[in-house]
């Protein structure tokens, strides 16, 4: 990742500044058969720990499942059709103004970080 300019390893991040924890993610890669063809792992910030005020308050709106399910009952009782838009998530592939620091997770790191 630090090969990418993904990241940049410090010591300790300036001044008062927060850090978001981490956790490993586990997946595979899997052939046509449903066999392993090989594991991945990568270590992602936990979200769920984010303060309010930190990173300009920056939320994940969610619909409640009862106000679906009332939308699709007034529509079926109303014989009205609904269309969905499928709007891509453009969070994914925007470039942050801010600085993060995340702690690594725990586990086994070599003693180069570069490595």
């Amino acid at each position: 990742m630090q090969s990418h300019g993904v990241l940049t390893f410090v010591e300790r991040p300036p001044g008062d500044a927060s850090m978001i924890e981490s956790q490993w993610v586990l997946g595979r890669k899997l052939l046509a058969n449903s066999q392993t063809a090989k594991w991945k792992v990568r270590p992602v910030g936990r979200g769920d720990q984010q303060k309010p005020g930190d990173y300009n308050d920056i939320t994940s709106p969610v619909i409640d499942s009862a106000s679906v399910r009332l939308a699709l009952g007034l529509a079926a009782k109303h014989d009205v059709e609904i269309a969905v838009p499928d709007i891509p998530p453009a969070f994914l592939s925007c470039r942050l103004q801010e600085t993060l620091y995340m702690r690594l997770p725990d586990g086994e790191w070599p003693d180069d970080p570069y490595c």
